[in-house]
């Protein structure tokens, strides 16, 4: 409910799986899970009546209680830099990735691998940072994907992305001279 005049203390809780909640009426509660000996799940329901004023609402939640002394792996996210890129016959670009925690926090010292899928090549299939080579030649513009993947490890879930790439045939203006005289 997001008024701050709406009448909070008329939301009811409640609760579908084993565990307690702390209250059941109220603009919070707070869950309590019993020990289990497999993963459950269990769903928390907010519900407003509604009033003259405001029209009812319901929100609900699905979690997972785990067994004790399971570990709970955080989630993590990967982007390359550059997103997206044109390049022309025999060119070079660099691409870096960078994994991040779900709290934004960069995490090192984690293998990320490459894979290229269209023409060209890859200077590496690991690290951080790869370069990727355009071939000297192709008979028409082409598109290359590049992936980057983090497969997970104990304390982290897997992530990945995917750069997508234009290769053409002919160089762009810029690398061409034109004598400018005044």
């Amino acid at each position: 409910i997001t008024p701050k005049d709406a009448p909070v203390d008329m939301v009811k809780w409640s609760l579908e799986g084993p565990g307690t909640l702390r209250t059941t009426t109220g603009p919070t509660t707070t869950y309590v899970s019993p020990e289990v000996e497999a993963e459950t799940i269990v769903k928390i329901r907010a519900e407003f009546p509604g009033t003259k004023d405001y029209g009812k609402s319901t929100a609900e939640l699905t979690g997972k209680v785990l067994p004790k002394g399971v570990t709970v792996k955080k989630a993590t996210t990967l982007t390359i830099t550059p997103s997206t890129f044109t390049i022309t016959v025999g060119g070079e670009i660099s691409l870096t990735a960078e994994l991040k925690d779900i709290d934004g926090n960069i995490l090192s010292g984690k293998t990320i691998s490459w894979v290229l899928e269209g023409p060209g090549s890859l200077s590496s299939t690991t690290g951080l940072t790869i370069t990727y080579k355009a071939p000297s030649e192709v008979s028409q513009e082409a598109t290359v994907k590049i992936k980057a993947e983090f497969v997970g490890d104990k304390d982290y879930l897997p992530a990945s992305a995917e750069v997508t790439g234009k290769l053409s045939t002919t160089p762009s203006i810029t690398e061409y001279a034109y004598p400018v005289s005044y």
